[in-house]
């Protein structure tokens, strides 16, 4: 080959990088741009899976140096007027007249499920607590809520003994697939977790950014989910008794495709409870005693609706027990302690109008369950 030739394909092997690398080196910029834009912005976007598991594991390390009792839940255990207003609030402080207790350190979040526990319990016995409570809410037996509230980036702390074992799992049901459970690990044993959070923080924030601007312009600039809810018919054109029978069917399919599984009786082999048993099991091998609390939904109201099925829940509440017994575990049956008035609304969070209000109601079935798994566990 020539010279000229050489030089000729040489040139032409430049033009072909240089027309592969210019996009990248585009997006970079655009990137960089964008990155810098937002750290001057007032955009704020609600708080990611990982920066959720930070704060889990911050809560941990308050369980490690109490030696106290692990509260896993979701928003059920949370209350908007501060922690001790809130179950494990209301158990902490009823536990606190026996100094021989142990504190109880809430780890409850919104959205936590069967899946989480499980991905967590790793975590949750490294802070070797004196006891761990599992609430359970029976709607996080619907497929509705592994669909929408699924954290699959929990997957990065589930650790290396029971990585293998999760691959046998139905982890399917909160979204946390093979390629998931390879990658998320992978992240952190490679040491790259924060560089892993700032990224997901920074997609967080794009996403708001996106959202807030089409509100200024007016317009909707939603990027497509398949995780949002079907938009609400109007009443503005519908009479006062055709408006008031549309929110009651609203209502009823809400409050179905909240419980309605575990109305109409959930498998003993459904997913959720083999993961449930999973989680369980682990810290029966740590040697840990666990007591597992089904929560009190609103009976009356799933009544009201025409949607009970009694022998159907009584399916689900056996499955449950089942559960509990195979594992080791204590288990406390709550799912029709409260009435109708101790519910602040229709997600089953408790009201802290009525008196004695739900939480309190709650912890005081609680604390001989746990007092007597403590007291009685050898040293």
């Amino acid at each position: 080959m020539s010279r000229r030739s050489l030089i000729r394909d040489l040139q032409d092997r430049m033009g072909l990088f240089a027309w592969l690398i210019l996009p990248l080196l585009v997006a970079l910029l655009f990137s960089l741009g964008l990155a810098r834009a937002l750290d001057q912005s007032e955009v704020e976007a609600r708080r990611t899976n990982l920066e959720v598991l930070g704060l889990f594991q911050s809560r941990l390390v308050e369980v490690r140096a109490a030696r106290g009792i692990a509260y896993l839940g979701d928003s059920t255990g949370m209350s908007g007027k501060g922690p001790r207003y809130s179950i494990p609030g209301r158990l902490g402080t009823s536990l606190a007249r026996n100094p021989a207790l142990p504190p109880v350190i809430s780890l409850a979040e919104a959205g936590l499920g069967p899946m989480d526990f499980y991905l967590l319990a790793e975590e949750v016995s490294h802070a070797d607590p004196a006891a761990v409570i599992v609430s359970v809410n029976l709607a996080a037996l619907s497929h509705l809520w592994a669909q929408r509230l699924s954290h699959p980036e929990f997957a990065s702390a589930i650790g290396a003994e029971r990585w293998l074992e999760a691959f046998g799992l139905p982890s399917v049901v909160n979204g946390v697939k093979a390629d998931r459970l390879i990658l998320y690990p992978g992240l952190r044993a490679l040491g790259l977790g924060e560089v892993w959070r700032d990224v997901n923080r920074y997609q967080a924030r794009f996403l708001q950014a996106w959202r807030e601007l089409g509100v200024a312009l007016g317009s909707t600039l939603e990027i497509p989910s398949w995780k949002k809810s079907p938009p609400r018919p109007s009443l503005a054109s519908h009479s006062a008794e055709d408006q008031e029978a549309l929110l009651e069917e609203a209502l009823r399919q809400q409050q179905w495709n909240r419980y309605g599984k575990a109305i109409r009786g959930v498998d003993p082999e459904d997913p959720s409870l083999r993961i449930l048993a999973a989680t369980l099991r682990h810290w029966q091998s740590r040697h840990i005693p666990v007591l597992m609390v089904v929560i009190p939904i609103n009976v009356e109201l799933v009544e009201n609706l025409g949607l009970d099925d009694p022998e159907g829940r009584k399916q689900t509440l056996d499955a449950l027990a089942n559960v509990a017994q195979s594992t080791g575990a204590e288990f406390l049956d709550l799912h029709d302690l409260l009435p109708g008035e101790s519910f602040a609304d229709w997600q089953g969070h408790y009201s802290l109008e009525s008196a004695p209000e739900g939480p309190s109601l709650i912890a005081a079935r609680m604390e001989p369950f746990l007092a007597s798994m403590i007291e009685g566990r050898p040293e």
